[in-house]
């Protein structure tokens, strides 16, 4: 039984992912949208501008499109599918290009406690709150490595896409992933340690 239920961690990993990148996007657009300025706004134009962002984010319409397509049981055709991983596959070396010309070390001295504040947020209290709530939850072993894993890992590059598409501070962004990059492998190293 247990060693079925370790087979089974795989699986689980894939929905967690596909279950959670749609609400860390649309969690991510209502932070950004919330936290910009209102610039004399009423807050109906504000709501509608909220609407409009959550309604054109590329990354969350492809979501909602890979589900339906998952829930349908559709079959992509051979060149549309792969034309798709190849787009896919183009994202992170793409993202990460940009965060490498947005990145001055300059910047980042200047927002280094900003950035050590989230990174510590994201490396040390992200899965430290994770393994307080998975003892709650009574996870397998396989279970609570694979979460603490999750939370471990540095910040997405999606992260400074988003922020630049939305018009926020796209250069903490760009310093967020690269700190959280740099720190994320003694942080991996000791979830895998402990679990």
């Amino acid at each position: 039984n247990g060693e079925q239920g370790d087979q089974a961690v795989p699986s689980l990993a894939v929905l967690a992912i596909a279950l959670m990148v749609p609400i860390y996007n649309l969690a991510a657009v209502l932070v950004l949208v919330a936290g910009q300025e209102a610039e004399g706004r009423q807050w109906r134009a504000r709501l509608q501008q909220l609407g409009l962002r959550l309604i054109t984010n590329p990354l969350l319409l492809s979501c909602v499109a890979g589900l339906i397509v998952l829930a349908a049981g559709w079959q992509l055709p051979i060149p549309m599918r792969h034309t798709c991983e190849t787009i896919g596959a183009m994202t992170t070396p793409l993202a990460l290009m940009g965060i490498g010309s947005a990145l001055t070390f300059r910047h980042l001295r200047e927002r280094w406690q900003e950035a050590g504040l989230v990174a510590l947020l994201k490396l040390a209290a992200s899965p430290l709150i994770g393994l307080l709530a998975a003892t709650r939850l009574g996870l397998s072993q396989a279970e609570l490595r694979m979460a603490l894993i999750f939370l471990a890992c540095p910040t997405a590059t999606a992260s400074y896409v988003m922020a630049q598409q939305l018009g926020s501070d796209d250069a903490l962004a760009a310093d967020i992933v690269v700190l959280t990059t740099a720190l994320a492998l003694p942080a991996l190293g000791v979830v895998l340690a402990l679990t």
